[in-house]
């Protein structure tokens, strides 16, 4: 956690010791200690939520009751799950189902509900409806079975589940072309009907309306009837967000030249069959799917987008993992040989700054007071032996990092939602295969490597410490440079910058070059 911890001035004044020379008199007007709140987060509960197979979340969201409403994907039939799995298993594998946890305040289940076809059911997304309801949306390869009312249009398709406040189904919609197709991402309208966006290698097929592939936008009114659709031709859609406008943001990746959508060329085609690098592909479209702009975001290395939230500024902040340096639109030196970079945009889309962090994000939001905050993990947690805890982070609006603060057991665990709380806290939600250990207080319910929900609410207090000055109470005009120091009771780092007045300062050491009143922070 890091943090600019204090104010303090230092009053310079001059007495005269000759005709031709005035002496300097440095004071530090300061107590030998001073009091400073600070944030800190600390876990307040966790809870571990699985059966005996894998069980991984996607999405947690606080609902108005003070709960919590949970979604992921599950290959479960026991433990913590009321409901069988839908498709026939073998002795070592289910296929997985949408698996959706309603929590009480205090991290209890109330309920949980499962729906599935036949075949692999994932989900990807899960929405608070304006009726008290939900909608949850996915992937499915499911054919007219279980808990899916249509047929399969081809080898993927969109299916969306409607759910009434208890977590009974209401209705269901499958939507596709004869080949692939993968949804990312659903919302609520202004209308009360929903957007869904994913992508898609179908041609004019099923209820695809063009032949083309790349992202694929479908609008639906709220009895799941679709009202449009469009493509995109050029990459591969991992989000979508309403804009103020009415309208919607879509980001993902691509390694397309420029196509009839995509107005820019891959920023770096180093490849042995000439194809791109991934770059971020960001498009702006209106309330109807007709595009307005779009930006291919990059360096000359592989740049893969993986969240995007609109900003109260009414621009955007992306978000990916990257392996590129300074080169073409990034100026952000690398942390390692992968990190996470961050992109703010303005409205119309062109770049404000960007900002590289080491490890792993999941999801960036953006505060009331215009900080950020990011949460992910380590660096890379791909192998299914590797160690990696859940990670938060708090960014100013420039892109400083103020603290960072880090909960995981001795197993993998990976952060994947997080969001804040009505008490001013946060929900972290994720999967994990830790035992208990470190801050993880119950036990995994399968064997490892396989991962079970876990869920940390933690707080956001505000906690006093301690910041310490040696007194200096003399310098002369003319002096050598000197050292300026302080410690915080938190061990937390302290950096000194001039504010004003006749001083330099470089690190900790502080030269003087004029007659006058000088502040220091």
């Amino acid at each position: 956690m890091k943090t600019s911890l204090f104010l303090f001035c230092f009053v310079l004044t001059y007495r005269n010791v000759a005709a031709w020379w005035r002496q300097l008199v440095f004071f530090l007007l300061l107590g030998i200690a001073i009091p400073f709140t600070s944030l800190s987060q600390n876990k307040i509960w966790d809870k571990t939520i699985g059966g005996t197979q894998g069980d991984y979340l996607v999405s947690v969201q606080q609902t108005p009751d003070g709960g919590y409403i949970l979604g992921g994907y599950s290959s479960s039939s026991d433990g913590d799950k009321s409901e069988t799995n839908r498709s026939k298993c073998n002795d070592e594998y289910c296929t997985n189902d949408y698996w959706i946890v309603k929590l009480k305040a205090d991290g209890a289940k109330e309920w949980d509900k499962t729906f599935g076809g036949n075949k692999e059911d994932k989900l990807t997304s899960v929405v608070q409806a304006s009726d008290g309801g939900y909608i949850i949306g996915g992937t499915s390869y499911s054919g007219k079975n279980g808990d899916k009312s249509q047929g399969s249009r081809g080898n993927s398709d969109f299916w969306i589940v409607k759910l009434k406040a208890d977590g009974t189904k209401d209705w269901d919609k499958t939507f596709g072309g004869k080949e692939e197709d993968e949804l990312s991402a659903v919302q609520q309208t202004r209308d009360g009907g929903y957007v869904l966006g994913g992508t898609t290698n179908s041609g004019k097929s099923g209820d695809k309306s063009q032949d083309k592939w790349g992202y694929w936008v479908i609008k639906i009114d709220p009895k799941g009837t679709k009202q449009w659709d469009k493509t995109y031709t050029g990459g591969q859609l991992v989000a979508l967000q309403l804009t103020p406008d009415g309208g919607y943001i879509l980001g993902g990746y691509s390694g397309s030249g420029i196509t009839e959508d995509k107005t820019e060329d891959v920023k770096s085609r180093e490849l042995e069959d000439g194809s791109g690098i991934y770059d971020y592909w960001v498009v702006k479209i209106d309330a109807n799917g007709i595009k307005q702009w779009d930006n291919t975001i990059g360096g000359k290395g592989y740049d893969q987008l993986n969240t995007l939230q609109p900003t109260n500024d009414g621009g955007y902040i992306l978000g990916g993992l990257s392996d590129s340096n300074v080169s073409e639109d990034r100026t952000a030196e690398s942390k390692s040989w992968r990190d996470y970079w961050i992109v703010k945009l303005e409205a119309n889309g062109t770049i404000a700054w960007d900002k590289a962090v080491e490890g792993h994000i999941a999801s960036i939001q953006q505060t009331s007071d215009g900080d950020y905050m990011l949460a992910g993990g380590d660096p890379e947690p791909v192998y299914p032996y590797s160690k990696s805890d859940y990670r938060l982070l708090r960014m100013r609006a420039d892109g400083t990092i103020i603290w960072e603060k880090t909960f995981g057991g001795k197993g993998k665990d990976v952060l994947s939602s997080f969001q804040q709380t009505q008490d001013g806290g946060y929900i972290l939600g994720g999967s994990s295969a830790s035992i208990i250990s470190g801050d993880k207080s119950e036990n995994r319910r399968g064997k490892y490597p396989d991962m079970d929900y876990w869920l940390i609410k933690v707080d956001n207090r505000n906690l006093k410490q301690l910041i310490t000055f040696p007194p200096i109470l003399y310098q002369n005009l003319g002096n050598a440079p000197f050292s300026l120091s302080a410690t915080a009771s938190s061990g937390l780092p302290i950096t000194f910058s001039v504010v004003n007045g006749p001083a330099k300062i470089s690190g900790n050491t502080i030269t003087l070059t004029g007659v006058c009143c000088t502040e220091t922070k």
